[in-house]
């Protein structure tokens, strides 16, 4: 991809401050985009904006979006990366584990989208990626929750899409499969265990191996860049064939 690809870009980025969300910042700097974070968690990198931010809150979201508007001016590109995720048994779900979830992976992300989107089509520039799951694709055992908030994200994207058509504001979504990032090292402690995972479990992928962030990053660069301008409305499955075992 050209450098300096997204130099006119302003980028918003939920989760900017860890993991994928983190390898997306910099991925979007290094094409050129004044890249703002949102999180909980203060980011490190002094070249972003940030603003404190829990999405699962509307009053939240309105404050941060006063705050990076006033510093970098409105966002052309939202990367919706931010999620949380928790399990049990179906039957013994917890009522405030669901609620939590569907605040923060669903709402949340509805929220994000919908504070800027009008802003988007009225200057018929835009770029939204959101994130799903392959867990949307491939539910397992316990993460019930999880994945119908991950697969009711792929349903959001999709009316997005529709929606921003005509002013020529696109939405696609990210599935990545098995990802080595600070929230898989809370299930699997060691590298061998992610890769034991995704070659002799459920969860193997046709590759047999465990992305990295910055391969999920190199995702969100292209759906946000002008080679991408004609994709809307899909679901890239970035999972080494997660999906198709």
């Amino acid at each position: 991809m050209t450098t300096m690809v997204l130099r006119d870009e302003v980028a918003w980025i939920s989760g900017g401050s860890s993991g994928i969300g983190l390898a997306t910042a910099s991925r979007l700097q290094a094409l050129g985009a004044r890249v703002a974070v949102l999180d909980v968690v203060a980011s490190t990198d002094p070249n972003v904006a940030f603003a404190e931010c829990d999405i699962s809150s509307a009053a939240a979201v309105a404050e941060a979006a006063r705050t990076l508007e006033g510093e970098l001016g409105p966002p052309t590109i939202l990367v919706a990366c931010a999620a949380i995720t928790g399990s049990a048994a179906l039957s013994e779900f917890p009522d405030d584990l669901w609620r939590r979830l569907l605040d923060v992976n669903l709402t949340g992300t509805f929220q994000l989208v919908r504070k800027v989107f009008a802003g988007m089509c009225a200057r018929r520039r835009g770029r939204i990626v959101l994130f799903s799951s392959d867990a949307a694709a491939r539910p397992l055992s316990g993460h019930a929750g999880y994945a119908a908030t991950k697969a009711a994200v792929i349903a959001l994207g999709r009316v997005a899409a529709t929606e921003g058509g005509p002013y020529g504001v696109t939405c696609n979504v990210i599935s990545p499969g098995v990802v080595d990032t600070p929230a898989a090292r809370r299930r699997w402690d060691s590298r061998d265990q992610l890769v034991h995972a995704v070659q002799n479990s459920p969860i193997r992928n046709l590759l047999g191996v465990v992305l990295d962030a910055d391969d999920i990053a190199e995702a969100v660069a292209f759906l946000v860049s002008p080679a991408s301008r004609h994709v809307t409305g899909q679901t890239l499955h970035v999972n080494a064939g997660g999906h198709l075992h």
